[in-house]
C-alpha cells in the first residue's frame, strides 16, 4: 500500500502519527505507551483522537486524564521511569503551569515527547505566536523541534520519539496554533509497516525500569554542591549531542537529529532527509530572511516577488531550535550582504532568534559577516500580507545599496 492522502488538520495529523508510532514501538519492543494530559486550546483534539483510538483498541496505549498540565507531566514521568513511551500535548498557559515538571523531566533525562500548539503567553487570550516556545520551552532543557505544516508535524513525531529514546532526552515538537493545527490540507499518511521498519532501525531501549527488581534503580535523590555542577555539565554535553556541530561535513557523532532523520528517510522512502534548517533560493541569495514556523510560507512568497524584481533574496527556516544549530546558520549566512531575522514573540530586549543568529555569526571574519537586523511581527497570529513584508524587505535592500543601515522597525506591522 502506498502513501494515502487525507484532507485533515494539523492536530489530527499529529494524533494519527503518535498512534502509529506507539503501535510500532509496541510491536517492536513489546512496551505499551502512556498518553496523559489536560485539554487546552488549540490542541485538545490531539488528546481526544488518541483517547478514542485507545477506547476502540486501535492504539496499544493507556490514557490517563489529568487534573492539570502539571499533573499530566507527573503521570508521564512515572511512565517514562518504567521505560514506556510517553506523550502529551499542551500549549501556552498549560506549559507555564507545568514548567516545574518540564525542568525536572529534563534533569532526569526522561524520553518524553510533547506536542505544543504554539500560542501567545500573557494576558487572557488564545492567540497564535511563538511566545510559549521562546519564553518557556527553550529554557526548560528540552530539545525543541518546529514543524511548518501538518505534514511536517506528522513526519517529525516518529523522529521525536526515536530521538528522545536514543538521546535519553525529552523532545517537544511545536506547530503554529490555529494557523496550522486547525488548517486542513492533504497530509500523506504512511503505512504502519514503515513506522515499524523505522523503529527496528532506530530501536527502542528501556533505559530505566523502576519495576525491575533484578536491577534496582534510584531516582529523585538529593544532589549536593560537590556533584551538582558536574551533573549539569554532563546534561549540557548530552543535549549538545543532538546537534550543534559537524553539520557541514556530514553526519557526525554529535549530530543525533540528522542521524535519526536519515533513518526516517530510508524507512519511509523519502527523497530527502529532514535537516535542522529548511532553505529556499539561498544558493545565490545576497539577502536572506530567517524565520521560524509556518510564517516561512509568507517569507517564501515575498522572496519570489523580490526575485522577480531582480533582488537576490532567499529564505531560511529553523527547524531545530534547541540545541540551536549555530554551525549550520553560520554556513548558510556568511558571505551574504544582509540578513533579516523575523521574530514572532515578545522579548524584553531584542528578538530571541535575532540574538541567536547574531551569536552564530559573531566570530566570522568581518569581510564574511553580513549586515544583520531583525523585526518582530505577526504577534497574536495577526495576518501579515506578503505585500507588506515584500515592501519592508525592498526598502531595507535599497537602504543597504545606498550604504545605509537596513533600518528595520522594531515592530513591523504594529498600528501607529
Amino acid at each position: 500500500m502506498k502513501t494515502t492522502d487525507r484532507f485533515i488538520d494539523g492536530n489530527t495529523a499529529v494524533a494519527y502519527s503518535v498512534a502509529q508510532t506507539m503501535n510500532a514501538i509496541h510491536q517492536h519492543a513489546r512496551i505499551i505507551g502512556m498518553v496523559s494530559g489536560y485539554p487546552i486550546t488549540p490542541n485538545t483534539e490531539v488528546l481526544k483522537v488518541l483517547n478514542q483510538a485507545i477506547e476502540e483498541e486501535r492504539l496499544r496505549a493507556v490514557f490517563r486524564n489529568a487534573t492539570s498540565e502539571h499533573a499530566g507531566f507527573g503521570i508521564l514521568k512515572g511512565a517514562a521511569l518504567l521505560g514506556a513511551p510517553a506523550f502529551t500535548a499542551s500549549s501556552s498557559q498549560g506549559i507555564a503551569l507545568g514548567v516545574e515538571e518540564l525542568m525536572d523531566i529534563a534533569f532526569k533525562r526522561l524520553p518524553i515527547v510533547l506536542f505544543c500548539a504554539s500560542r501567545a503567553v500573557g494576558g487572557l487570550n488564545i492567540l497564535n505566536d511563538l511566545s510559549d516556545m521562546t519564553r518557556l520551552l527553550v529554557k526548560s532543557g528540552w530539545v525543541v523541534l518546529v514543524a511548518n505544516t501538518g505534514q511536517e508535524a506528522y513526519d517529525l513525531m516518529p523522529i521525536a520519539f526515536g530521538l528522545a529514546n536514543t538521546a535519553q532526552w525529552p523532545v517537544v515538537v511545536c506547530l503554529d496554533g490555529f494557523r496550522e493545527t486547525h488548517r486542513s490540507r492533504n497530509v500523506g499518511l504512511e503505512e504502519n509497516k514503515k513506522f515499524l521498519k523505522f523503529f527496528r532501525d532506530v530501536g527502542w531501549v528501556r533505559h530505566t525500569n523502576l519495576a525491575d527488581r533484578q536491577h534496582p534503580t534510584v531516582t529523585g535523590q538529593l544532589f549536593t554542591d560537590n556533584m551538582y555542577e558536574e551533573l549539569t555539565y554532563a546534561h549540557h554535553r548530552a543535549i549538545q549531542s543532538v546537534g550543534t556541530r559537524h553539520y557541514v561535513d556530514g553526519i557526525g557523532e554529535t549530530d543525533l537529529f540528522r542521524r535519526i532523520a536519515e533513518c526516517f528517510r530510508l524507512a519511509f522512502d523519502r527523497p530527502e532527509s529532514y535537516d535542522v534548517v529548511s532553505e529556499f533560493e539561498t544558493a545565490d541569495a545576497e539577502l536572506v530572511i530567517v524565520s521560524v514556523g509556518s510564517f516561512d510560507w509568507t517569507v517564501r512568497s515575498a522572496v519570489r516577488t523580490l526575485r522577480d524584481a531582480g533582488i537576490p533574496a532567499g529564505a531560511l527556516s529553523v527547524r531545530l531550535v534547541v540545541p540551536f544549530p549555530y554551525d549550520m546558520i553560520r554556513y548558510f549566512l556568511r558571505d551574504r550582504k544582509a540578513v533579516v531575522v523575523i521574530d514572532r514573540s515578545f522579548d524584553p530586549d531584542t528578538g530571541y532568534f535575532l540574538e541567536k543568529v547574531r551569536h552564530a555569526l559573531y566570530d566570522t571574519p568581518e569581510h564574511e559577516r553580513p549586515a544583520i537586523e531583525g523585526t518582530t511581527m505577526a504577534l497574536g497570529g495577526r495576518y501579515v500580507r506578503p505585500e507588506l513584508l515584500t515592501e519592508l524587505l525592498r526598502t531595507a535592500w535599497q537602504n543597504l545599496k545606498n550604504g545605509n543601515p537596513l533600518s528595520l522597525p522594531d515592530y513591523a506591522d504594529v498600528r501607529r
